[in-house]
Order: structure tokens, then C-alpha cells, then sequence
């Protein structure tokens, strides 16, 4: 059971009130405040129902009279699912016994989260048991519509768990819970985001293939759709603020985190000429801020790498077909781009090379003239 000051923290933080703003309310010092959440002393009997009246909670959820009783409901909650599993494996696990594991399972988890919706343990098994969002590329067309008019009690349940969730693996389902309902409400661009920012680099893959699954009857419109809009966020994050003016340090991890997105979603080599191009970009940008810090090995590795990209974008034929997840689509030339301009396109960055005052140090390397040297022997061939 959490202590008085524990709970006293919890509250104020979930309101975004800071411990100054409390005292000044109670009429008494900061420093009382903060040795209460430190559990060092108790708060006066008679400022209780104050401190609870200022939190916006009852003077029982400060005690933490209701916490006992909820971790009491929770055990009885997860006691009753264990059973109800043991009797559908009792039943050989027959349809008709499923639906009714499921259907006592979201009678339990309703009544849970009627009595506490504002706990974070009650409402991740309220979207596990109960609307089971994450199931949304299965469901049948009739489940499909009882999730959609239930739709934002979900988005904002989803909500509360992120932003005031303590687990990180509660907030990682309802950010992926999230995804899936903005992908059925058919906001497929906010999905695709959700999943790039928010879910971790080694199951991204597998939450975008389900993002992007064909329907029964297929729909290669919504993977294009996808392919599109992943392109656009890609393009958009190199351009926030945030992303200008990087120490080499922090391009490293934002732009190296972007660059390990795009490879696992294609396969390698296959990336498309505008995946390329962004690649190459990205390279460019831990180039130019090795280069800054005087780290000049690795300024030269990720201009190899920069320039690479534009190669690749030369060589490869726009009608080759791809496995890779998201590929075949940004192979397509745009009409604007003529006969010609990929081969443009290198030119000009090894003309960048050879000109360019602030890689005028770089030209003094061996390794960076011979790498000018490569592409220039690679276009004359």
C-alpha cells in the first residue's frame, strides 16, 4: 500500500501541481510538502481533507483506504481469470467455450472499471479484456462496429494509460491499442505515425505489417497510402527544430534511430530512390556534424555513406520489383524527374565534394580524395 506522501506525490503530479503551489494553498512551506512525499513526516490530521479537497481526490483515496480495496478486487480479478482459463481448457477450448471465457472475462473487467476507471492496472485490462483493440486486423466486420462506437471512450482510456501510465509495457499496448483504432477509423497517416514515434525500434516492423495488411479482398491503395505517408514523416522529422543544430552525439541517435527505421521496414539494398535520397540525407547530416567536432574519420565514412544512397539511386531500374514492405511503391519516378537526372543528381554531390570551403580539410585526406575519385571514375566509365 502506497504512504499518505506517496499518494500526496501521485495526485499532484497527475494535476500538474507543483509542491510550491500545494504549500501556498495549505499556507505552509515547500520543504513540509516535500518531506511528506518523502515519507520523513505525516501531514497534520486536519489538513486532510484540504490537501484532498486541493488534489481532487476523496480523503479515502489519500489515506489510501481505496487502494486496499482495489488490490483487493485485482486479486479476486485475476484469481477469477485463471480459473475461467482452466475451464476453457476443461472444455477443449470449443468455440462455444471460448465466447464464453471471453464474455465472463468482459463482464468482470466492466464491473472493474466502473468502480476504477482512473487506475492504470484497471484500465489496461479494460482494453486487453474487454474491447480488445489490438485485435482490430482480425475482427469481424459486426466486432469492427462495436469498437468504432465505442471509439473514444477507447482513444481517451488510451490516452489516460499514456499519459499517466507508471509501466512503460502499459503504454507501449495502448499506444499500439491506439494505432489499430486510428487505422479503422481510417486516419491510416496518424497510425503510421503513432507506430514510428511511439513504438520501439524492434517491433516496429511487425506493428506496421499489421497497420498495413491487406483486406480479404486486398488493397494495395492503403500500403501505397502507407508508403506515402511514411516518406512525408520521414522528410518532416529531418525538418523540426529539434533536428537542427545537432551535437554529432545527438545526430548519431535521432538520425541513426531514422536511418535503422527505414532499413528494417525494406530489405537491404531495396530501399526505392526516395528512400534513398533520404538516406542519403541522413548520412549527410552525421557527416556534417562529425565533421564540425573535428571527428574527421567518421565525417568521411557517413559522406561515403551520403554519396552511396545517390549511387544506388542511379543504378537501379524504377520498374524493379521489391519485397521489401514499402519499396515497390517509392520506386516510381515523379513525372518531373527527367531522363538523366539521377546521374544530375551525383554529379552535383561530388561537385559538392570537390568545391565546398568547409570540406576543404577533408580534401587534404587521402581517403576523401579517393573517394571523389571512385564516383568520378564510376561516371566516366
Amino acid at each position: 500500500m502506497n504512504t499518505i506522501g506517496e499518494n500526496i506525490r501521485r495526485f499532484r503530479r497527475e494535476k500538474d501541481i507543483t509542491q510550491e503551489m500545494l504549500a501556498d494553498r495549505l499556507h505552509i512551506s515547500a520543504q513540509a510538502v516535500s518531506k511528506w512525499e518523502r515519507g520523513e513526516c505525516l501531514p497534520d490530521v486536519t489538513l486532510i481533507v484540504p490537501i484532498a479537497s486541493y488534489l481532487g481526490v476523496s480523503a479515502d483515496d489519500l489515506l489510501g483506504v481505496n487502494e486496499a480495496v482495489l488490490r483487493k478486487r485485482l486479486e479476486e480479478f485475476e484469481k477469477f481469470r485463471r480459473e475461467s482459463i482452466q475451464k476453457l481448457a476443461k472444455n477443449g477450448g470449443s468455440p462455444a467455450a471460448l465466447e464464453e471465457h471471453h464474455r465472463e472475462l468482459r463482464e468482470a473487467v466492466k464491473k472493474l472499471y466502473e468502480d476504477f476507471p482512473d487506475n492504470e492496472e484497471v484500465l489496461y485490462h479494460y482494453l486487453n479484456s474487454y474491447h480488445q483493440t489490438y485485435r482490430i486486423p482480425t475482427m469481424t466486420p459486426e466486432e469492427q462496429a462495436e469498437v468504432l462506437k465505442n471509439a473514444e471512450e477507447i482513444g481517451n482510456v488510451c490516452n489516460f494509460i499514456i499519459k499517466h501510465g507508471s509501466s512503460e509495457g502499459n503504454q507501449r499496448f495502448a499506444w499500439m491499442s491506439l494505432a489499430y483504432l486510428r487505422k479503422l477509423q481510417g486516419n491510416l497517416r496518424e497510425a503510421v505515425r503513432i507506430i514510428a514515434e511511439h513504438i520501439d525500434i524492434g517491433s516496429r516492423r511487425r506493428f506496421l505489417t499489421e497497420i498495413l495488411r491487406d483486406t480479404p479482398d486486398g488493397n494495395q491503395h492503403l500500403k501505397e497510402q502507407a508508403a506515402t505517408q511514411l516518406v512525408e514523416l520521414l522528410t518532416m522529422l529531418e525538418r523540426l527544430p529539434e533536428m537542427e543544430n545537432l551535437s554529432l552525439e545527438e545526430s548519431l541517435d535521432r538520425y541513426g534511430r531514422l536511418i535503422r527505421m527505414v532499413h528494417e521496414m525494406v530489405d537491404e539494398g531495396d530501399e526505392g530512390y526516395t528512400l534513398q535520397s533520404i538516406l542519403s540525407m541522413y548520412h549527410g547530416k552525421i557527416a556534417d556534424a562529425a565533421l564540425a567536432e573535428g571527428e574527421y574519420d567518421l565525417a568521411v565514412t557517413h559522406y561515403g555513406d551520403s554519396i552511396r544512397y545517390r549511387k544506388y539511386s542511379f543504378e537501379e531500374p524504377s520498374h524493379t520489383s521489391s519485397t521489401g514492405l514499402l519499396a515497390g511503391y517509392t520506386r516510381k519516378p515523379l513525372p518531373w524527374m527527367h531522363e538523366g537526372w539521377f546521374r544530375d543528381q551525383l554529379i552535383a554531390r561530388i561537385n559538392h565534394y570537390k568545391e565546398a570551403p568547409e570540406l576543404a580539410i577533408l580534401r587534404e585526406r587521402d581517403d576523401f580524395r579517393n573517394l571523389i575519385r571512385e564516383y568520378e571514375e564510376y561516371l566516366a566509365e
